[in-house]
C-alpha cells in the first residue's frame, strides 16, 4: 500500500495576498509478507513535513516541523492457543523556528533586521516482543518486555541575519539521551458470561546518567453486562511519564522542547 498527499493552496493564499503561506506533505508505505504458514513480516515506512510562513507588517515567522518512523513487525503462530508479536522501530521528529524582528534606536530609526531560529529534535528507538497464550477459552495471558533508547537535542538557538533551514548550521548542543526498560503481564479472566477480569503489572527502569528510577504501575480492568444491551466498565491505571514539555510562547505554534526526568524534574504519575 501506498499513499502520498500535498498541499496546493499557496496560489489561492497568493490570490488573497494574505501574508501567509503553508504547504505540507505526507508519505505512507505498507508491505506485508507471509512466509510460510506461521509467521507474516509487515514493514510501515512514513515521513511527513509541514511548512508555514506568515508575514504581517514588520515580522516574520516561519515554522518547519516533520516525522519520519519505520516499523518492522514480526508475528509468529507457535500453536494453537500461542502467538508472538514482536516489532522493531525508529521515529524522530524534529522543528526549525525562526521569527525575523527588527531593532531600533532611540530616535524609531531602523539599526537592523535580526533572525532568531532555534531548532529541537527527539529520535527513538523501540524493541518490543510480547506473547499471548490462551489456557483456556476463559483465561488469557499477555507476557512481555520493551526496551527503547532516546535521544534528543532540546533547543538549540541562532541569531543571525537571514533565516536557517538546515539543523547542521545550528550551534551543537549536548543531546540528552535514556533508556527505559519494561516488562509487563497482563491476565484476561472470564469468570462468567457477565464478568470479565483483566488485571495487569507494568514494571520499568528509567535511567538519564546516573539518575535511575524504577516505576511498579498495576493496571485493572473489569466489565460486567447487565443484560445483551448494557454493560459497566470500571478500569485502574498507574502510569508514570519520563518526558517533559517546555513551550515557548514567544515564537508561535511550532516551539516545544522535550526534555527527560532527572533527579530534581522528578518523573510524573498519573492514578
Amino acid at each position: 500500500m501506498l499513499s502520498f498527499r500535498n498541499s496546493w493552496v499557496n496560489p489561492f493564499l497568493r490570490l488573497l495576498q494574505a501574508g501567509i503561506s503553508v504547504n505540507f506533505y505526507d508519505l505512507h508505505f505498507k508491505c506485508t509478507q507471509l512466509i510460510g504458514k506461521k509467521d507474516k513480516l509487515m514493514l510501515n515506512v512514513y515521513a511527513g513535513e509541514d511548512k508555514l510562513n506568515l508575514q504581517q507588517d514588520n515580522t516574520n515567522n516561519r515554522q518547519q516541523w516533520g516525522n519520519k518512523a519505520l516499523s518492522l513487525t514480526w508475528n509468529r503462530v507457535l500453536g494453537r492457543r500461542a502467538f508472538l508479536n514482536s516489532f522493531f522501530n525508529i521515529s524522530s521528529y524534529n522543528n526549525i523556528g525562526g521569527f525575523r524582528y527588527t531593532l531600533y534606536d532611540s530616535n524609531g530609526v531602523v539599526l537592523q533586521n535580526r533572525v532568531y531560529n532555534t531548532f529541537s529534535s527527539l529520535t527513538q528507538y523501540n524493541a518490543q516482543s510480547q506473547l499471548e497464550f490462551s489456557a483456556s477459552n476463559r483465561l488469557k495471558f499477555n507476557i512481555g518486555g520493551k526496551a527503547s533508547y532516546t535521544r534528543i537535542k532540546p533547543f538549540d538557538t541562532n541569531i543571525t541575519s537571514d533565516f536557517i533551514d538546515d539543523p547542521n548550521a545550528f550551534t551543537s548542543f549536548p543531546p540528552l539521551s535514556f533508556k527505559e526498560m519494561v516488562v509487563f503481564y497482563e491476565n484476561e479472566i472470564k469468570a462468567s458470561w457477565r464478568l470479565m477480569i483483566r488485571p495487569g503489572v507494568h514494571f520499568s527502569l528509567f535511567e538519564y546518567n546516573s539518575f535511575h528510577y524504577p516505576s511498579v504501575q498495576p493496571r485493572l480492568y473489569i466489565l460486567y453486562k447487565l443484560n445483551n444491551t448494557q454493560q459497566v466498565n470500571f478500569s485502574f491505571n498507574h502510569m508514570t511519564q519520563y518526558l517533559h514539555l517546555l513551550t515557548n510562547p514567544y515564537l508561535g505554534i511550532n516551539s516545544d522542547a522535550w526534555i527527560p526526568s532527572t533527579e530534581i524534574l522528578r518523573p510524573k504519575q498519573a492514578i
